[in-house]
Formats: C-alpha cells, structure tokens, sequence
C-alpha cells in the first residue's frame, strides 16, 4: 500500500489554507497514521519497494509506504520530525525548479481566492473575468460564501481551476490577477504559509536520510502537456 500526503499541518489554524483541505493532514494526525500502521503493517522505503518491483520479488505482507507530495516547507517543519520520532521511512516528491523561488504555486493561490468569494463579489468579478473566462464557469455556486451548499461551491472551484490549468501562463496570470483585485490577500503572508522547501533544506532532509526524489520541475500537469 503507498499512501501519497500532500501538507502536514492543521488548516483550521492558518487562515491561508482555506480550500484544497482534503490535502492536508494535521501533525497529531499524521503521528497516529503511522502508529496505526506500525501495528499493522511493515513501513518500508520507496526505494525498497522500487527495487522489489524492478526485480519483481515477491513484497513482505502487509507493506506500507509513505510518500509527500510538492515539497512544501511544513514538510520540513511538520514530517520530517514526525518520522524521525518514529524512525519511519518517508519520500519526499520535490518539484526542483519550485524550490529557488518563494512564489506560491498558482493552484493554491487561486483555491484560497475563490473560496472566499461571495455573492457581494459577483458582478464586479463577473465584470472583470468575462472575456478571459467561460462564463458557464462561473455559476451562482461559485459565489455562495455560507448560505450555499459548500459541495457545490466546491465542485464549481474544482473545475474552474482545472479549466484554468489549460490556460497559458499569461492568460492564467491575468485571471488571478483580476482576483487579487476584487479578494483581498495578504500575499507574503501567504507565500510564507505555502513556500516550497529550498535547496539549504533539502540538503539538510538528505543528512537526515530521507528520501527525496523528482516531481518534474515545474509541477506542470502532465496530461496538459503536449508530446514534444
């Protein structure tokens, strides 16, 4: 079994996590999933499972492993001590160019906006997104802060932002713009809540001995992209 986490940390304590929180695990979370997997599995190593699969040996039983996605720095300040206390073996999945820059991934910066809109934002970002967005994308559920079903505002981010993935990165640049504009944010606040690990980091996570390997460099969405 591979359990892939993204961020180690409790949302509901950070104002900057709103959306995407099914991403997230709490670090007392995290430190009873690996207790109960230790009672009943055997936590091994990507590698050691790789090497297993490419030389197809049979696996132990009840195999677990644990994977990290992105490279976030709660990594760093939330993983990485956790497994060190438990000595259980952790990958993590970095993406190499997000780690020289403090920018934010866009996807995270733009959940955090659309879920804070409200019907009090619609016309004025109806106005400004219209001839850069569909505007079937942009539904009453979008704008629904409480009085709404939160499944349905949800769903409406969640394909807002996939439609936003086809968008070259100027086009998608001027959307989050124009919500910048109408959602106020505290962008480097918000930048030091979401950064990627840096280089200085990752060398310590190595001297720690865990894992680290490749997650493309630009965390571009694969099925995106085209074959050259």
């Amino acid at each position: 079994m591979i359990l892939g986490l993204h961020r180690v940390k409790d949302p509901t304590e950070d104002p900057t996590t709103v959306g995407l929180i099914n991403l997230y695990v709490s670090e007392t979370n995290l430190e009873a999933l690996i207790r109960y997997l230790r009672r009943r599995f055997r936590i091994i190593s990507m590698n050691e499972y790789v090497e297993a699969a490419a030389a197809e040996t049979s696996m132990p039983g009840n195999c677990a492993v644990l994977t990290f996605d992105d490279g976030y720095n709660d990594f760093m300040t939330g993983a990485a001590p956790i497994l060190s206390r438990q000595s259980a073996p952790g990958t993590l999945f970095v993406a190499s160019g997000r780690n020289t820059t403090r920018s934010p991934a866009w996807w995270d910066l733009a959940y955090n906006l659309l879920s804070r809109l409200t019907s009090e934002h619609r016309s004025v970002v109806v106005d400004k997104l219209q001839t850069l967005v569909a505007p079937e994308l942009l539904p009453e559920a979008l704008f629904d802060a409480r009085e709404g079903p939160r499944e349905l505002k949800q769903r409406s981010i969640v394909s807002l932002i996939r439609e936003l993935q086809t968008y070259d990165d100027e086009k998608r640049q001027a959307v989050m713009d124009a919500l910048r504009v109408v959602v106020p944010i505290d962008l480097e606040e918000f930048q030091e809540s979401n950064r990627f690990v840096s280089d200085d980091e990752l060398v310590e996570l190595s001297r720690a001995e865990i894992d680290v390997q490749g997650h493309t460099v630009t965390h571009s969405f694969l099925t995106e992209l085209s074959n050259e």
